[in-house]
């Protein structure tokens, strides 16, 4: 057994970690001792007694990050492989015969800085902390023998990299990206850009919350807010809407939504805008025009703690515009990913945007990240997805 450096923490400071949670915050430790950045150690409560063991980082507020709770486990090649394997176990066992989904979702899967999606028979991996930088080529050694991929990307391009004095690193560690690489969802074809597209290439986690458009969009005219690469669009499309306006900021997602509607042969029913979505919802506003249902799936308007409250004001704003343009008897399908506003407050958010609207709004469904993206109770921050499905009655 290998012996760890031991970190301990300050009395009164183990009632969280004691709990489950994974971080420890550097305001929590006795001393911030001068160890290397991703060095794995034990942590201690202030009487002696072992904790967990996890990996440090002397340069980040989250400084540890709880690997293992048991004293006797190493942290080595067999370790890594366990937990890929548990992983990947789980998500057959939730998607049998699916080729793509969320494959490692980090401290909901007890791998801690590391996130790693499946599109069929390429890997992508984002690399969130010091620690698991250190660990990167055994995980990706460790996943070329497991899933036999095509190719493994990494997109670790994430602003909260800087939090670990790390830099953004974008490239490819195994084979080469298929330019053409289609996913299948729920019998829709969606093409995917690894290299260029939002976060690791797609967005796996509303996929729930678009199957249950099947019940509200047969026979309607829908508006797509923040569209991106159109996938609530093609949904929506593939489940009877009438004919769907799909509207985004980026020139780059259209264009990819417009080959995915092609891919689908729904190009009749999809109508695509390069816009800022303010901008158009008050154009549409303007011209009144009314949709049967409008979908509202912005990105974080919240990354840190310092933009909460101009998150809920924009959020505020934003489904209030969007209620405007819901037909009386209409839906409003609103999303947040911001993990900064919980749930009760984005119910509230939309609570207001009724009451300013002059509208009265009833909750037909709750939703939120699909199993692939589990919730790990002990770790709140790892429940961030919030949809809301309300019916739209003039008062």
């Amino acid at each position: 057994m290998i012996d760890y450096p031991t970190l301990y923490l300050q009395k009164k400071h183990d009632h969280r970690i004691k709990a489950g949670h994974q971080w420890i915050f550097s305001n929590e430790l006795k001393e911030v001792p001068r160890l290397d950045p991703g060095t794995v150690v034990d942590f201690i409560d202030a009487h002696g007694h072992f904790l967990a063991r996890g990996y440090y980082n002397p340069h980040s507020l989250i400084c540890g990050r709880v690997l293992t709770r048991n004293s006797h486990e190493s942290i080595d090649r067999d370790f890594f492989s366990k937990r890929l394997k548990r992983a990947f176990e789980y998500r057959k066992f939730l998607y049998p015969g699916e080729e793509s989904y969320r494959l490692v979702f980090s401290e909901a899967d007890f791998l801690p800085g590391i996130i790693i999606d499946k599109y069929v028979d390429h890997l992508v991996f984002q690399v969130l902390t010091a620690g698991m930088e250190l660990w990167k080529s055994t995980l990706v050694e460790l996943a070329s023998e497991l899933l036999k991929p095509a190719c493994i990307y990494e997109r670790s391009d994430s602003a909260n990299r800087a939090h670990e004095d790390l830099e953004k690193v974008q490239q490819c560690l195994s084979g080469t990206p298929d330019p053409n690489l289609c996913i299948l969802q729920d019998g829709v074809r969606i093409k995917v850009n690894l290299q260029e597209g939002q976060k690791t290439g797609f967005f796996f986690d509303h996929r729930e919350n678009r199957k249950s458009l099947a019940s509200i969009v047969p026979g309607k005219e829908v508006l797509d807010l923040f569209c991106g690469t159109a996938p609530w669009t093609l949904y929506c499309t593939q489940y009877g809407a009438t004919n769907v306006l799909g509207v985004d900021s980026s020139a780059l997602a259209i264009n990819l939504a417009k080959e995915n509607a092609h891919l689908n042969k729904m190009e009749s029913r999809c109508e695509f805008q390069v816009k800022d979505v303010f901008d158009a919802l008050l154009e549409l506003n303007k011209n009144r025009k009314k949709y049967d249902v409008v979908l509202c799936d912005p990105p974080a308007f919240a990354k840190s703690r310092t933009h909460r409250n101009s998150a809920i004001k924009g959020y505020l704003k934003l489904n209030q515009l969007a209620l405007s343009l819901v037909k009386p008897g209409g839906y409003l399908v609103s999303s947040s990913c911001s993990q900064l506003v919980s749930r009760t407050e984005f119910r509230d958010i939309l609570k207001e945007s009724g009451v300013k609207s002059d509208k009265n709004l009833i909750l037909t469904r709750e939703g939120g990240q699909g199993p692939d993206h589990p919730i790990l109770m002990q770790v709140p921050e790892t429940e961030y997805l919030k949809c809301l499905t309300v019916k739209v009655e003039n008062r």
